[in-house]
């Protein structure tokens, strides 16, 4: 999984992906470098916290 980091931070997720997975390719967005925040982690804070915009 450390690989996933490498590549969002360096900002080549989605050119690799395009480049090297033939299957994940046609369904890859921009988006995708961002994760969803699990909606448990959103309950338990007492301020507003909301989700990644993309999602």
């Amino acid at each position: 999984m450390l690989r996933w980091f490498d590549l969002v931070r360096t900002g080549k997720l989605v050119e690799r992906v395009r480049e090297h997975n033939p299957y994940g390719a046609p369904n890859i967005q921009e988006h995708h470098v961002l994760r969803p925040i699990p909606q448990d982690q959103i309950d338990r804070t007492s301020s507003e916290f909301a989700q990644n915009l993309e999602y």
